[in-house]
């Protein structure tokens, strides 16, 4: 009689109805449930007393698995005592409703329940799809200083003007001149090797010139990767907030669903 009477509150509202006949098949339709054998319901409604295993035997059972808001519970029952409502409540029961069912009673705590899962759900939707926050970026380095070029070369030639010239021989200056080195080697006689001597301290500063270039040019290019991560860093935060905002309507939304739900409840209290 209670199944027809629920069939009868809930199916003209477009609500889809599983039925069991007792605490064990109702246990047992959820572990299928669980196996995607069957659909999860959003809302149980769990008779107090049952063939077998009581209403709140099996509420508590289904508590060892399931929280308040993952399978939300409304206990029905005949008793209206104190101690026996106490008794659902502690087995985990979210509501209940005493018997004989009022119909705009039981659909107000019902939607009640469903509004809550589902800012629940939704909560939970958004909690998973918040981003990391990305690591802080690395520190840039400060610009490297630029080598100063020597004040003056003649101090360098004159450290190395009593140095012996290798090329002032005059066979290794026939060889030069046989190397298509005429050149360098007149040179080399004309300064007595300090010319060769500049040269080769022109060159290294030519190339530590080139080599600091090129880290002028790599340090930039990392200032410029430092500012892309910089602007993604940037773009998740405000992901993250938006999704933050959302989660604050989520709760804004479930706490005008509750108070709903007491104002339709105290117009009830009010008609009885």
């Amino acid at each position: 009689v209670n199944q027809m009477v629920v069939q009868g509150i809930f199916k003209p509202e477009g609500f889809d109805l599983s039925i069991a006949m007792d605490g064990t098949q109702c246990l047992d339709y959820i572990k299928k449930a669980m196996n995607k054998q069957a659909p999860m319901p959003s809302v149980l409604l769990l008779d107090s007393m049952m063939p077998g295993m009581s209403g709140v035997e099996v509420c508590t059972k289904l508590r060892e698995k399931y929280n308040f808001l993952d399978l939300p519970i409304v206990m029905l029952t005949c008793r209206t005592s104190a101690e026996e409502i106490a008794a659902a409540l502690s087995a985990g029961c979210n509501d209940y409703v005493t018997k004989p069912f009022n119909r705009i009673e039981l659909l107000a705590r019902v939607h009640t329940q469903l509004g809550m899962k589902r800012c629940y759900d939704k909560a939970r939707e958004l909690s998973s799809s918040m981003p990391k926050a990305l690591p802080p970026p690395a520190p840039v380095p400060a610009a490297l200083p630029v080598p100063e070029p020597p004040a003056a070369i003649a101090p360098a030639s004159r450290m190395v003007a009593d140095s012996p010239d290798p090329w002032s021989s005059p066979i290794q200056a026939d060889k030069r001149r046989e190397d298509g080195q005429t050149s360098v080697a007149s040179w080399s006689g004309a300064r007595g090797g300090t010319g060769l001597q500049v040269e080769l301290l022109q060159t290294r500063i030519g190339k530590l010139r080139r080599e600091n270039d090129e880290m002028r040019r790599s340090l930039r290019e990392q200032q410029r990767d430092n500012q892309a991560i910089q602007a993604q860093l940037a773009a998740k935060n405000n992901e993250a907030q938006h999704a933050w905002k959302q989660l604050m309507e989520c709760e804004e939304e479930l706490e005008g669903c509750r108070q709903q739900c007491e104002d339709s409840l105290d117009q009830i209290k009010l008609q009885a």
